[in-house]
């Protein structure tokens, strides 16, 4: 029998219930053969049967039971490399016993080189003096295998540190122009909490792991990342300090404020946050505040930025136990593109870190979206200035966007700030089971100056829809503001477009009130309790649903005066206009009210039953007109008092 230059190894994927696999290489004896079945040795007689022994063609062998589909089954020739006869001087020398001892030593060279080729071996191009043997036992014991610059074999410690293996592991990315650097280089880019031992199951306090992860980043005097990565559970907590130059980088991990830390309501918590340090950021956070299980404290806020340049941005803040963000003495820093939703207080509060004369200047609040929170979407108080808030979304909230008279120290209230372009929905009526009752404002501006508020779309907002409350120097234009009249608030001034009012004594004096619509609201348009040198001009104030006479789409109280409201359209159900007689010195010209008849319509007063209005009619402002039917007269007034008026013939 010959032997043909095969291989001595088969291998199969079984189909289901398979029982039949060749073997294509020659054997002597079936005790020759071994059988795995995955990587389980089967035995012969038991789990299978062999055909085919002495064919050079090999033959068959039979599985007892059938394969499972997928099966890896392995078939291959492992006979004893040994020799236990030797030829006698006597007898016949024939040539058969010859080919078999000579074909036994060609298998046994086959089968050789059939594990030969599954070994790791240096190619024939390689130079002799590459050294490929490995070092003595205790040499190689719990170490790497790794090759040197020049290719030879050496080992490494199998630490995890990686100023012991990962420089020595090169990394290359693919694409063109990519370059080889070590994979110590490429780990270090950020650093995962879970290096320091964070578990994410959320059972385990992970608190100092993820804090010493923080420290080490800190401690490099470098910027860094520190990753929240996925895991089974959330990351439970207590309270995270971020530091300066550190990024807090969520990419997929839940992070969670442990179920009764904050327990005392005489103490200050800070679960996520920074009180020192700049140009910290927080990133992509997934934050479940837990407030359920948290509802004792003086403030605890899902994060608390500080900071000069520090960020927060497209971080996910849930069920907050007091705001979702306190964004805190963050000059020049960004709070974008959060989404904000649950908490006790308001979504994002915007402040300084006292009431002092400084400012908290040149930072960002836009782009993020914020529901479900008691006292306002975003809240902006204590000597908060040169902000810019556009592009958020505020939805379902006790108020929309309030600035607040901070009531303490000097300069207490925010000035110069921009608010533009902000959506603010459903405001105000579905809170009112809170304690205290929100007050339902869309957006009131509290003796703040210098404020720019363009571009808003307030609708379904139940009590004041915007106030202007002792601010002052402040423009309002180009804004849509629109009441909720299905359930419109009672208490205060109930549902109002826009008001003028004093607040600590300060009156909203010398604000621009331009090209504002106002609509759908239950009790006035614009309503000016007070306020001096005022300009309203060239707004929309239409359906006003009340159908009193007091329902009315502009009215002006007695501590209105010297006022601008011109080039207005005031339309209400039943009276336009309500002009205090107390109110003095003001100037209405070209306003349009379509409840008036004749020349009233366009802003004339039409007087009915004076002969004339000398006398007997204060003008509004000099400069009025006066229409008296009886007789048909127009008068004009020279001044301010009854006594000024001439007739105009």
């Amino acid at each position: 029998m010959t032997v043909t230059n095969t291989t001595a190894r088969n291998q199969y994927t079984a189909t289901a219930g398979q029982t039949v696999f060749a073997y294509t290489f020659e054997v002597y004896n079936k005790n020759d053969l071994v059988v795995l079945q995955n990587d389980t040795t089967l035995a012969e007689g038991t789990n299978y049967t062999v055909s085919g022994v002495g064919s050079d063609t090999g033959g068959n062998i039979t599985l007892s039971s059938g394969a499972t589909a997928g099966d890896i089954i392995t078939v291959y020739r492992d006979m004893a490399l040994e020799r236990l006869t030797d030829y006698q001087n006597a007898g016949d020398f024939l040539a058969s016993e010859v080919n078999e001892d000579f074909d036994r030593l060609w298998l046994a060279t086959q089968q050789n080189a059939t594990t030969d080729g599954r070994a790791i071996r240096k190619p024939v191009s390689d130079i002799d003096s590459i050294n490929m043997e490995l070092p003595e036992a205790s040499s190689r014991a719990n170490k790497l295998l790794s090759f040197d610059g020049n290719g030879n074999v050496q080992t490494l410690s199998s630490t995890t540190s990686a100023a012991t293996d990962a420089t020595n592991v090169t990394y290359t990315a693919t694409g063109t122009g990519a370059v080889g650097r070590t994979v110590q280089s490429r780990l270090t880019e950020s650093i995962s909490v879970k290096d320091f031992g964070a578990k994410g199951d959320g059972t385990t306090d992970d608190t100092a792991a993820i804090q010493a992860a923080i420290d080490y980043v800190n401690g490099t005097g470098t910027y860094g990342t520190v990753e929240i990565p996925p895991s089974s559970g959330a990351y439970i907590f207590t309270a995270i300090v971020n530091k300066t130059k550190v990024t807090l980088k969520g990419t997929g991990g839940i992070l969670k404020f442990k179920d009764n830390t904050a327990t005392n309501s005489g103490v200050s918590y800070y679960p996520i946050g920074n009180l020192t340090g700049t140009e910290v950021v927080y990133d992509g956070l997934i934050v479940d505040g837990n407030a359920s299980n948290n509802t004792q404290f003086v403030v605890c806020d899902n994060i608390t930025c500080t900071g000069e340049g520090s960020i927060v941005r497209n971080c996910t803040l849930l069920d907050a136990p007091d705001s979702g963000i306190m964004f805190s003495a963050a000059t020049h820093g960004q709070c974008i593109n959060n989404y904000i939703k649950g908490g006790t207080d308001s979504g994002i509060y915007v402040n300084n870190s006292s009431e002092s004369s400084d400012l908290i200047v040149g930072a960002i609040v836009s782009g993020n979206v914020i529901q479900g929170h008691p006292y306002g979407g975003i809240s902006i108080k204590r000597s908060a200035g040169y902000i810019a808030v556009t592009n958020n979304t505020i939805d379902n909230c006790g108020n929309g966007i309030t600035i607040e008279d901070f009531g303490t120290g000097s300069g207490g209230e925010p000035d110069h700030l921009l608010i533009a372009n902000n959506l603010v929905k459903d405001i105000g009526f579905g809170w009112r089971s809170e304690s205290p009752v929100p007050a339902e404002s869309g957006m009131n501006v509290q003796k703040s100056k210098h404020c720019v508020i363009s571009g808003n779309k307030f609708v379904n907002v139940s009590g004041v829809v915007f106030g202007l409350d002792g601010a002052q120097f402040c423009t309002v234009t180009g804004n849509n503001f629109r009441g909720y009249t299905t359930s419109p608030s009672t208490t205060g001034f109930g549902n109002v477009g826009a008001m003028f009012t004093t607040r600590s004594s300060v009156d909203p004096d010398y604000n621009v009130f331009s090209a504002n619509i106002v609509s759908g609201c239950q009790d006035e348009g614009i309503y000016m309790v007070s306020g001096e040198y005022n300009v309203v001009t060239s707004n929309v104030v239409r359906e006003i649903d009340g159908a009193g006479a007091s329902n009315q789409a502009f009215r002006i109280d007695a501590d209105g005066d010297n006022n601008i409201v011109s080039d207005n359209i005031f339309h209400a159900p039943t009276v336009d206009t309500g002009i205090n007689a107390g109110a003095l010195g003001n100037i209405f010209d070209t306003n349009k009210t379509p409840n008036a008849t004749g020349t009233a319509i366009n802003g004339i007063r039409r007087d009915t039953s004076n002969a004339t209005p000398v006398g007997n009619v204060v003008p509004f402002y000099a400069g009025e007109f006066y229409y008296i039917t009886t007789g048909t007269k127009l008068f004009f007034a020279t001044g301010t008092t009854n006594s000024d008026w001439i007739e105009l013939t």
